[in-house]
């Protein structure tokens, strides 16, 4: 389809232009069914009166909707006691002693009432007025702020219209108007070597997969857009350190016969740096034209590395699963050579279980590691393996849920008598058959390319952006999607649209990865190496232990590594 753009702003004479696409303009088609099943609008208010019942529409949040009607988030509860996790589109709320019309606040010495969230720091930016200030007016400040809590106010500041005068874009994915918080990172992107050019980027994302209104297809959009609003704020960043970006967003649904619309775009051939498409089957097209007009690409959420052998300037962010498989082979080998190591087979010569028994015997020597088929032979067998005075590491490469429940079920009783490190797949911590118990009581550990740790500074900042900008909670997606963009916009502003060529690490402070890019072949693209590993500690805690980067041979790079074809978080 043809996408037509339109300026989401102007920062000291930087463009930053966003195609429109109807993202949901075959998603959630029909009107949601409301209470007795009347037809009601989505995002409405549909009733009068001291209390009032509203509609949830589209992307809308308890908190946004709080803040909407000026009440709490536990008023809302309290009379909604049905209201169970997120809130989804359609769903029937009663709004407790409220006005659909939010009265003004902030009048000159005149007062404002607390709403849940508001701090020194919002309250300063929103009315110009400081803390010391606060709390002079308002001693009971000091104690803490609590919603409800109604406060003087000396000034009133007025609210700045947005840069772009763009009521649409400005409301791109139900942006609110709040406070800015603190820059998410403080240091610039350096060094910049190309800031008179300005870069084009498109982004080829699947909005809308499907016709159809399913609530998986509605789901799986949800992260797609998720990870566009991360680099929406990745490109503010870029902005503010000076960079030039035209930025185009195309909907490829999951239709390679669209891919095939976008890439005659009359645009295409200008842009600088393409992130997607996602699904490997739609990127056969663009990655031949990027490699024949020296274009990078991103390939963001797959894991298939079927391109990356013979397209130079492409970029596989997820490595597929024997480059995982390596680096845990490798991280036995370094940490637990003299340990007792007791590989978990299924006895039908698992390729994966041969892989990892060759490669750790090839690190630390033959006859170090012990065969044992935990599904035919049961838990009671283990125990002639056991040892005591060295810690019993069990190894466990298998992907079927039924057989690694089986599997964990029968290693958490064992780890009721007994020490044991089970080290297997990040994909067990996804399984709905497996107690997330098991995998604390069995001290799992595995490897992935990603780990968001709550306690950084810097994540909880962007977390308080995305809050912000988004009036919702940034997901994993959103986190991927600030990474990327922020990485590989950074990569541009330091080398330029041959950055692949000299393959440089920009510098910047990334949030939930640390990419290390290795070049696949001569004629090949290049594979992120790195990978976090992450313990689920007997203590209930997850944490990250340390990180590992892969030697990559070129046999990691081949094949249809498609265990996980699409969204991988």
């Amino acid at each position: 389809m043809t996408l037509n753009p339109v300026s989401i702003r102007t920062i000291s004479a930087i463009f930053f232009v966003f195609l429109m696409c109807p993202l949901w303009s075959n998603l959630n088609a029909q009107n949601a069914q409301g209470i007795g099943g009347a037809k009601v609008t989505n995002g409405t208010v549909v009733s009068t009166g001291p209390s009032f019942k509203y509609v949830v529409g589209r992307r809308e949040t308890l908190y946004s909707i709080a803040k909407r009607f000026n009440v709490t988030q536990e008023e809302i509860l309290k009379v909604n006691p049905q209201v169970k996790g997120i809130l989804t589109k359609g769903t029937e709320l009663l709004i407790p002693s409220a006005s659909p019309v939010k009265p003004e606040v902030g009048i000159s010495a005149g007062e404002y009432r607390i709403e849940s969230g508001d701090n020194y720091y919002q309250l300063g930016k929103r009315f110009g007025i400081t803390q010391a200030e606060l709390e002079e007016l308002n001693p009971s400040l000091k104690d803490g702020f609590k919603a409800g809590m109604v406060i003087k106010i000396p000034v009133k500041k007025k609210v700045e219209p947005s840069p772009s005068g763009n009521k649409v874009a400005d409301n791109h994915l139900n942006r609110q108007t709040q406070p800015e918080p603190p820059s998410i990172n403080t240091a610039p992107i350096t060094p910049h070597n190309h800031l008179d050019k300005t870069f084009n980027i498109g982004v080829f994302l699947p909005f809308n997969q499907s016709i159809s209104d399913s609530a998986r297809i509605a789901q799986r959009t949800n992260g797609f857009l998720e990870f566009y609003s991360g680099v929406l704020l990745a490109a503010e960043k870029s902005i503010e350190s000076g960079i030039k970006i035209k930025l185009y967003a195309y909907d490829t649904y999951q239709d390679s016969a669209e891919v095939g619309k976008l890439v005659i775009q009359p645009e295409f051939l200008s842009l600088d740096l393409i992130i997607g498409p996602v699904f490997p089957e739609n990127q056969k097209m663009v990655a031949g034209l990027c490699a024949k007009n020296h274009i990078p690409m991103v390939s963001p959420l797959s894991s298939d590395s079927r391109f990356v052998s013979t397209t130079p300037g492409y970029y596989l962010i997820n490595p597929g699963r024997t480059v995982r498989l390596t680096g845990t082979a490798d991280f036995i080998a370094q940490k637990y050579a003299d340990q007792n190591i007791i590989l978990l087979n299924r006895g039908t010569n698992s390729i994966d279980e041969k892989y990892l028994n060759d490669r750790i015997t090839q690190k630390i020597g033959p006859g170090k590691v012990h065969q044992y088929n935990i599904l035919s032979e049961g838990a009671a067998g283990l125990e002639a393996f056991l040892k005591t005075d060295k810690e019993n590491i069990f190894v466990l490469a298998e992907g079927s849920e039924a057989d690694v429940s089986v599997a964990m079920t029968r290693l958490n009783t064992i780890s009721k008598l007994n020490k044991i490190t089970v080290i297997g797949l990040q994909e067990y911590t996804k399984m709905q058959s497996i107690d997330v118990e098991y995998l604390h009581n069995t001290d799992l550990h595995y490897l992935a390319p990603y780990y968001i740790d709550y306690g950084n500074p810097k994540v909880n900042t962007f977390i308080a952006k995305y809050r912000s900008a988004y009036g919702s909670e940034p997901t994993p997606y959103s986190f991927q999607g600030y990474d990327i963009a922020l990485h590989f916009i950074a990569s541009l502003a330091q080398s330029g649209k041959n950055f692949p060529v000299t393959n440089p690490n920009p510098g910047v402070e990334q949030l939930q990865a640390q990419y290390s890019f290795q070049k696949l072949s001569d004629f090949g693209g290049y594979i992120n190496r790195s990978l976090y590993i992450i313990e689920y500690s007997n203590n209930y805690e997850v944490r990250c232990s340390g990180k590992i980067e892969v030697s990559i041979t070129a046999d990691h790079g081949l094949g249809k590594q498609s265990e996980k074809n699409g969204l991988e978080q």
